[in-house]
């Protein structure tokens, strides 16, 4: 397991029933409002900004405990603190980024929190162009925001000093950071597995916090063991996690996963929907364990 996504697998959601089609040599990306220097660039020289790559992990806010709309990718772009630097730095009172795109999408974001959690534009993934239907030629990456926060399709960004909200927003979704997750991948939900020695494993995100721990149950919750975790491919990843389980006899059991962040706060067992504000609750997966 490489610990990525490969591009074909990599979760799409979009608000559009036909995503723009973006001719890169009529594209441009534009920077404005609260800087010193507005200014366009070309795909071109965008590209020739320093660029810098990175390991990410994008959750969607649909993404519901032990759910699939989460994936893993190395990109490689320009950070959004070089692009304001090389338009002469942000005014003094700018305090939100609105970023603009081709099909009209618009999200934003604070200032301060996107450049502590390193925001990309970028314009490569796992090692080829972007793909069209992940925002070629330019996307946002916000880590540590749902999937909406990391706009496709980038044309404009605007410093702001003042509150807006972008399409999801403005229907009242959360723009905050991403409540933390984890995730059972073997054995599956209803599996069926022979008596003896199993090694349970899995994955955890908690954004820009990072995960400090990972602990598995096999008694629905009762008791728990510590998970060993696998270093993440950076800071902004899931981690991988594996357990060694050995069931003392047949019957059912139900697994449970639950991570701690890297600030010390463990996975609440609290089961929300999704929509607005991203899912919280721990995954649960009963198996039958035959002899």
């Amino acid at each position: 397991a490489t610990q990525l996504t490969p591009n074909l697998d990599f979760y799409v959601v979009s608000k559009n029933l036909l995503d723009p089609y973006v001719d890169v040599s009529h594209w441009q990306l534009e920077i404005t409002g609260l800087v010193r220097q507005p200014h366009i660039w070309t795909f071109a020289q965008v590209r020739a900004l320093p660029s810098e790559t990175r390991a990410i992990t994008l959750e969607c806010i649909s993404n519901g405990p032990g759910g699939r709309l989460m994936s893993s990718a190395v990109w490689v772009g320009v950070s959004l603190q070089a692009v304001i630097a090389a338009a002469g730095g942000a005014e003094t009172d700018a305090k939100y980024v609105i970023f603009s795109s081709v099909d009209g999408y618009t999200s934003s974001l604070p200032l301060a929190d996107l450049l502590e959690a390193r925001a990309l534009l970028a314009y490569e993934m796992n090692g080829a162009r972007l793909p069209d239907q992940h925002g070629y030629p330019l996307r946002v990456i916000a880590p540590g925001r749902y999937g909406e926060q990391s706009p496709k399709w980038l044309t404009r960004i605007e410093l702001a000093n003042y509150h807006y909200k972008g399409f999801y927003q403005s229907q009242g979704w959360s723009d905050r950071q991403l409540t933390t997750t984890s995730r059972i991948e073997y054995p599956m939900q209803k599996q069926r597995i022979t008596l003896g020695p199993q090694t349970v494993h899995g994955l955890a995100f908690a954004g820009i916090r990072g995960i400090r721990r990972v602990e598995v149950s096999a008694d629905d919750g009762a008791t728990w063991h510590d998970a060993t975790l696998k270093e993440p491919l950076s800071d902004q990843t899931w981690v991988y996690w594996t357990w060694q389980w050995a069931p003392s006899a047949p019957g059912m059991y139900t697994l449970v996963v639950r991570a701690t962040d890297g600030t010390g706060a463990v996975q609440t067992p609290v089961l929300t929907s999704t929509v607005p504000n991203g899912s919280t609750g721990q995954q649960h997966v009963p198996v039958q364990v035959v002899s």
